[in-house]
């Protein structure tokens, strides 16, 4: 049974603040947390002490270090989609008690066990929203794609989840920088030059 109160603090919020249903479709994402914001806190807890200066070079060595992880992952994966995709894609394959209802090869009424959903692969959506929303394909789109000779599910993941993306995101480098003691070390024997002049 619903909490009357957890009711009337929804019906206050708008719905596109806590209902997954009504999420924008332009960011891809298969969930919301505010996970990166504390991980990033807790990994720079130790610079909060620090100078400003010290402190965002602590920020821009864990990011130089991330970067260079991601890429070797990136170098090292193979496939069109990144792993963790890949792994989700293929665990879209037990469809058997969906039905497909063909309208042409581009639309159907796929019924599943609670609902039937409008799949229309032309213009990528599906009338359960999970595809707009992460740009996975959910399973009524895979029933319907594998119910279709010659394609692949894989085409129909959204492109930000494709390995070239992943390469691409993660190609440029930061670049490292001297200490800032040898910056003051420069500037000393610069005055000494100047000075003998």
């Amino acid at each position: 049974m619903a909490s009357t109160a957890a009711t009337q603090y929804l019906k206050a919020v708008t719905d596109q603040a806590w209902s997954r249903s009504q999420f924008g479709a332009e960011a891809k994402c298969n969930y919301v947390t505010n996970n990166i914001s504390e991980s990033f806190n807790a990994s720079i807890n130790k610079a909060r002490g620090l100078s400003i200066i010290e402190m965002v070079d602590m920020i821009r060595h864990k990011m130089m270090e991330r970067m260079d992880h991601r890429r070797a992952f990136g170098r090292k994966w193979r496939g069109k989609l990144v792993p963790k995709v890949f792994k989700y894609v293929q665990t879209l394959k037990d469809i058997e008690q969906y039905i497909v209802r063909r309208s042409d090869d581009h639309r159907a009424e796929v019924v599943g066990p609670d609902i039937t959903c409008v799949v229309r692969l032309d213009e990528r959506t599906c009338s359960c929203r999970v595809w707009q929303v992460s740009g996975l394909p959910c399973v009524y789109v895979a029933t319907f794609i594998t119910r279709l000779r010659g394609l692949d599910i894989c085409d129909f993941v959204h492109q930000f989840y494709s390995l070239d993306v992943f390469r691409k995101s993660y190609a440029h480098a930061i670049g490292p920088m001297p200490s800032i003691d040898i910056g003051f070390m420069l500037m000393f024997h610069l005055l000494s030059a100047l000075q003998k002049l």
